[in-house]
């Protein structure tokens, strides 16, 4: 990127162009944050059933907040609402 240069790498060729960018790049590749739910699930021993649960008690609280996409912040409050029995 520095040098002003992209090189495209084909089988059959390469060929660089002249280039001057700026990359715009995020850690998580995914915007409604299911990337921190799978996680999530993984850490709390989640079901499937209980993964939907989930999703769908974060789906009504992003509809409380007028949100139209369920954000992470969403899914977050969701999973602090469930409740944890002994021994799981």
């Amino acid at each position: 990127m520095e040098s002003g240069r992209t090189t495209v790498s084909r089988a059959a060729a390469h060929i660089t162009y002249p280039t001057r960018f700026q990359l715009v790049a995020a850690m998580n590749p995914c915007r409604c944050g299911y990337l921190g739910l799978e996680q999530a699930m993984e850490k709390l021993r989640l079901s499937p059933r209980g993964y939907t649960r989930t999703m769908r008690v974060g789906r009504t609280i992003a509809d409380m907040a007028g949100a139209e996409v369920v954000g992470g912040v969403h899914v977050a409050e969701a999973l602090a609402f469930r409740h944890r029995t002994k021994g799981r």
